[in-house]
């Protein structure tokens, strides 16, 4: 494999690496299998409205009407005029263009500590030029401290760039409260909602924000499309590519219709019911995790009953994390350390770490993140491989 760690390496010599027909995939954090009804409408995208949406002709015509559709229901669920809603690649290229938006000298930047790299990246990298950066420091609960937010907003203009869920252990953010900070002080929020709207309910997140960035993969959509959209009608980004104007200029290119139309129709099949299915599920696969396997300890907050649930390992039997991911994989058993964008096995995990969590904790934890899929089965199938895992 080309420009892959030595864990995939490894893992692509494997005679069963091939996706097995019994997958247990509980690795929705990192993507998610895309749903029947989002390849139809697709297919349906390729089939009938494959036109450029910028060409003056029938074919042009009919891609167009398609977008200003996708719009509209892309706004209605973000509650953003539809106007205000534009295409990318992903979800990093939305939160690297809302970045790259704001001019470094008017605006203080904020973020925290525990956010995914997409944010995490390009932030570090404006602080070492010499912009006013800040990162906020969490809790035990992977919360930020609100009075230390406030301080950094009476020194004028700011933007604080955050995800209401963290990735790695579920554990969520007071948005309301934050939000409320607006009325006392000049602040932008924008949001990195990519955990946010397949596990918390809209009222948690919706009213409370001035931008938000999506990837469509995350929601049961194929990769490669992303949303920002820019609810705010006083928010003026500056556009910092050169190209033609589609998307506003943000994202210069023709659009991807196919994607897109995937994209619209995945946010639509979001639902509460999906939402309790998940509490429900993330409670008994906790219920079975506790009740099989005795040498664990739990790192997500017990309030953050989202899907995603970080544990630890503990005794002396945990062996190396590699290896122990190297087994599951050998028992078609898909979960994960950290988001898939470190790429790395072996070391702490940097959200733990922040959380206040011991070494011996941080070296050994596991993300298991649940989706649609997802049923009681594939938390009992690791619930007795992790038993006898640790019985060697």
């Amino acid at each position: 494999m080309l420009c892959r760690c030595k864990y995939l390496k490894r893992l692509s010599d494997k005679k069963n690496a091939a996706i097995p027909t019994k997958l247990v995939y509980l690795d929705n954090c990192a993507t998610t299998p895309v749903d029947p009804q989002v390849i139809g409408a697709m297919e349906k995208a390729c089939r009938k409205t494959w036109g450029n949406p910028s060409s003056i002709h029938l074919a042009g015509l009919e891609a167009a009407k398609l977008l200003d559709q996708c719009k509209i229901d892309v706004g209605q669920f973000l509650a953003c005029p539809p106007e205000r809603v534009y295409f990318g690649a992903g979800a990093t290229d939305a939160l690297f263009t809302a970045i790259k938006g704001f001019n470094p000298q008017k605006y203080r930047f904020i973020s925290t500590v525990t956010e995914h790299s997409a944010l995490i990246s390009p932030l570090r990298h404006l602080q070492k030029k010499g912009c006013d950066v800040n990162f906020l420091k969490v809790g035990s609960d992977g919360q930020i401290h609100l009075e230390e937010l406030e301080k950094l907003l009476k020194n004028g203009p700011a933007v604080f760039f955050y995800s209401p869920i963290n990735h790695e252990t579920g554990s969520i953010q007071p948005t309301k409260e934050i939000y409320q900070l607006k009325k006392k002080y000049d602040l932008t929020i924008v949001t990195d909602g990519v955990q946010a709207v397949t596990r918390l309910s809209k009222e948690k997140w919706q009213p409370y924000y001035d931008i938000i960035a999506l990837g469509a993969h995350k929601f049961y959509a194929p990769k490669g499309t992303g949303i920002l959209a820019v609810k705010n009608k006083d928010i003026r980004l500056h556009r910092f590519r050169h190209g033609s104007r589609q998307e506003g200029g943000f994202f210069p290119g023709t659009q991807n219709m196919p994607g897109i139309a995937a994209c619209s129709a995945a946010l639509k099949l979001l639902s509460d019911d999906e939402l309790r299915r998940l509490k429900v599920l993330h409670n008994e696969g906790l219920e079975i995790l506790q009740r099989e396997v005795s040498q664990f300890v739990i790192n997500t907050p017990p309030e953050s009953q989202t899907g995603i649930l970080n544990i630890s390992l503990t005794g002396k039997n945990t062996g190396s994390m590699e290896e122990l991911i190297m087994a599951l994989a050998d028992e078609q058993i898909c979960i994960s350390r950290f988001s898939a964008c470190n790429g790395k096995i072996k070391i702490p995990s940097l959200i733990l770490t922040e959380m206040g969590f011991s070494t011996e904790r941080t070296l050994t934890s596991l993300r298991i993140s649940s989706g649609r899929f997802n049923s009681r089965d594939d938390y009992f199938r690791l619930a007795r491989f992790l038993k006898e895992w640790q019985k060697r």
